[in-house]
């Protein structure tokens, strides 16, 4: 894991894509939110979101380290990953009906879309990126 950039307010971690290394940028974040003083329970939803996001990096992505930009502002967290992607394959992502809410697999979008502000998904370069805001909860 190299951790590129850690400022008071923004983390920026490159790591290999596989789902240790994505454990540890997970844990890494949620020591970072802890310093940072970011509240328990945004800090456990920010927490899920970076391993359903990093998951779905590892697996779908096409090889080349994984990035993730952690941004403070406010009282809200942004937050990208961006993963190397086979040229050839269009970004798709599932419509919110068809994870299955009893299926093994699958319902990571749903979880990560259910806990988030808003969500962007973008292509350029070889390179997808999944961005997303995440507000506490009131």
């Amino acid at each position: 894991m190299i951790a590129d950039r850690v400022l008071e307010d923004r983390l920026d971690l490159r790591f290999e894509p596989d789902h240790v290394a994505a454990a540890q940028a997970r844990k890494q974040v949620r020591s970072f939110l802890e310093a940072s003083r970011v509240p328990s329970r945004l800090t456990a939803d920010v927490e899920l979101v970076v391993a359903e996001l990093a998951a779905n990096a590892v697996e779908h992505g096409a090889g080349g380290l994984i990035e993730l930009e952690v941004l403070l502002s406010g009282p809200d967290v942004f937050l990208t990953v961006t993963n190397a992607r086979h040229s050839d394959e269009p970004i798709v992502l599932p419509a919110r009906s068809d994870a299955d809410p009893l299926a093994d697999r699958g319902r990571g979008l749903a979880i990560v879309d259910a806990l988030v502000s808003g969500m962007w998904v973008h292509g350029d370069q070889g390179c997808t990126s999944v961005s997303c805001m995440i507000e506490p909860q009131t």
